[in-house]
């Protein structure tokens, strides 16, 4: 098996790789940690499995989900799996969202990643049994919640949706439900600190 390592610290890329081959029999351990001098997508296509990081600001200008997201649309049958600091379930959530194989943390010890890598690679999905809430909310549910995280007030968002108030209040208080919070303060500090939304840029 062909296995690729993509991370922006070299130091622990070195490391995990000479912790997998010694337990991986069988396997090609492969890394990139400098996105300048490699054409990702066509190397990507001659491995089995790429254990990717979500956080590759030191070596490219997108993070590690939309980058899986682009190898998955051009390579559709490739096993991605997430091997993270980010361990959140938002991100999590959207790893399972784009087709991702798995999603594991960078806190686990090295014979529980080689276990959950072989359940991969014999066709297994690794992910955690916590229940993913966004998926309890509508669409429009899951706008409001965006733009609430984007720094937008009461009044303006229901000008931006062009719903009444009361409309917006009633779709306030199921999300508040769902999200088990009392008021959007909560319930934006939430989503944020789960990974399921991001803060606004100043």
């Amino acid at each position: 098996m062909n296995i690729l390592l993509i991370d922006d610290h070299k130091l622990i890329v070195e490391g995990l790789k000479n912790s997998l081959i010694g337990k991986l029999s069988g396997s090609t351990i492969s890394t990139i940690t400098d996105f300048q001098k490699t054409d990702i997508m066509n190397t990507v296509k001659d491995y089995d499995l790429i254990l990717l990081d979500i956080n590759l600001n030191k070596i490219g200008t997108i993070d590690g989900l939309t980058l899986g997201k682009e190898i998955l649309k051009k390579y559709s049958d490739k096993k991605i799996c997430f091997l993270t600091g980010f361990d959140l379930p938002g991100y999590e959530n959207e790893a399972r969202k784009i087709g991702a194989k798995g999603f594991i943390s960078k806190e686990v010890g090295i014979s529980d990643l080689v276990r959950k890598i072989e359940a991969i690679l014999e066709g297994q999905t690794v992910f955690s049994k916590n229940k993913v809430w966004m998926e309890d909310l509508t669409p429009k549910e899951e706008e409001i919640l965006q733009l609430y995280c984007q720094g937008y007030k009461r009044k303006e968002i229901a000008n931006k949706l062009e719903i009444s108030i009361r409309t917006l209040a009633n779709h306030l208080n199921s999300i508040y439900e769902k999200l088990d919070v009392s008021n959007y303060q909560e319930m934006v500090q939430k989503a944020i600190r789960l990974g399921y939304m991001l803060p606004k840029k100043d």
